[in-house]
């Protein structure tokens, strides 16, 4: 398990976030994706910038399992709000969150 509050931590974090074809969220609430710094949200841009500048990497699909109907829109918004223009359009190509998948 890795602390994205210790620096040391974090390389490998962004990395495996990097590399992951699937990721899912397991938090107590939706509110938990904004707390804190860094955030889930932040932590998870980070993983998902490098994912985006680096070829070779798979495409990933994220989950949310917080017991909440909305909670893959709130996850997908908080990262986006946190990218650029060209990333968002690349994002959308390289990563689905559970409300959008579709078959590839």
């Amino acid at each position: 398990m890795f602390n994205p509050l210790e620096p040391r931590d974090c390389e490998s974090l962004f990395a495996a976030i990097a590399e992951a074809s699937e990721i899912c969220t397991a938090l107590p609430s939706v509110e938990f994706f904004a707390k804190g710094n860094p955030s889930v949200a932040d932590v998870l841009v980070q993983g998902f910038k490098r994912k985006l500048a680096t070829s070779g990497l798979p495409d990933c699909a994220v989950y949310t399992a917080e017991n909440h109907n909305h909670a893959a829109e709130i996850l997908e918004s908080a990262i986006l709000a946190k990218l650029g223009t060209a990333e968002k359009a690349r994002m959308g190509k390289r990563v689905q969150f559970s409300t959008r998948l579709s078959a590839r």
